[in-house]
């Protein structure tokens, strides 16, 4: 998930093909199949597990005893932080309005 992750990010969502991904991870683009049906199901995947990580990041500032400035602080921090999840959210909304259009 990480190599994908970072292909979508380099290249966004029309750049990355299975293929590559295969080729970086070292195993044959058919084998990808078994695990994903789609290169948008391996998108779904990666944008739900970022977008997962990204929560429990905020959840958990949220959560923390710290009050006032030092708290606004922590929650900032943690939603601005993930500047590469946040990137690749950004490339996925393009990506799937994309997607979407030709469906």
């Amino acid at each position: 998930m990480d190599e994908a992750a970072t292909l979508f990010l380099r290249h966004g969502y029309e750049g990355t093909s299975l293929r590559q991904l295969a080729d970086v991870v070292g195993m044959k683009a058919g084998s990808l199949y078994y695990h994903f049906a789609s290169k948008d199901a391996l998108y779904g995947e990666v944008f739900e597990r970022l977008l997962s990580d990204w929560f429990a990041r905020l959840a958990g500032a949220i959560e923390s005893t710290a009050t006032g400035w030092p708290k606004v602080e922590q929650v900032l921090r943690a939603g601005f932080d993930a500047t590469s999840t946040l990137a690749l959210i950004g490339v996925g909304l393009v990506g799937r309005a994309t997607i979407g259009d030709r469906e």
